[in-house]
């Protein structure tokens, strides 16, 4: 069985929001949120975050922004944490939970997806769901309640996508050409790879 494990994201069911209350000085970060090559506020706090939380990264919010070299006192930020890693498998294509206590596995529970899912691939946390990279050509949004998993597609027509990372409010979809590898397509010259920008949903 093919296992990919991927970065977690809050259940809907069993999400839980903590506020908490940052000053910093902005002098050597590039302000506050994420930026490509950058470091920045957002992503440091994220970073530190995920070291508590057994490398499960989580999305911080923040009440405001700062602009580059600006200092912060008394800045409101939310995160979530439901202690969970969820993980997808290539073939077939399944969406698994494993509960994790004190850095180490408990059980695992196949989730249902709302659709069936083709080549389940890369799995990114999104807001308080999850990004999913379907290698049949989908870029799904994923919102997870229970056992449940509803996904709806964001975008559908990508040549066999392999992984997504969000920059803001754009997706980067990789195109892999994985059949260029190990499919119809080996041997053959697969051409340019690109990176496919995707508006994704607020």
């Amino acid at each position: 069985m093919n296992t990919r494990a991927r970065e977690g994201a809050p259940s809907a069911r069993a999400a839980r929001r903590f506020r908490a209350t940052v000053e910093y000085d902005g002098t050597e970060f590039a302000g506050f949120q994420v930026q490509p090559g950058a470091r920045t506020v957002q992503g440091e706090l994220e970073a530190a975050l995920a070291r508590l939380t057994g490398g499960i990264r989580q999305p911080v919010d923040g009440a405001g922004r700062t602009d580059a070299g600006v200092d912060a006192i008394g800045q409101v930020i939310a995160f979530g944490y439901d202690g969970h890693l969820y993980v997808t498998t290539y073939i077939p294509a399944k969406l698994l939970r494993i509960a994790v206590k004190d850095g180490k596995p408990g059980a695992i529970t196949e989730l249902k997806p709302s659709q069936a899912l083709d080549h389940a691939d890369a799995l990114r946390a999104h807001g308080s769901g999850l990004l999913l990279i379907e290698g049949a050509g989908r870029l799904d949004k994923v919102a997870i309640s229970g056992d449940e998993a509803r996904i709806d597609v964001i975008k559908d027509g990508l040549a066999e996508p392999v992984s997504v990372t969000q920059v803001g409010d754009t997706g980067w979809v990789a195109e892999g050409k994985l059949s260029h590898i190990i499919g119809d397509n080996k041997g053959k010259d697969p051409g340019p790879f690109t990176l496919k920008p995707v508006a994704l949903p607020k």
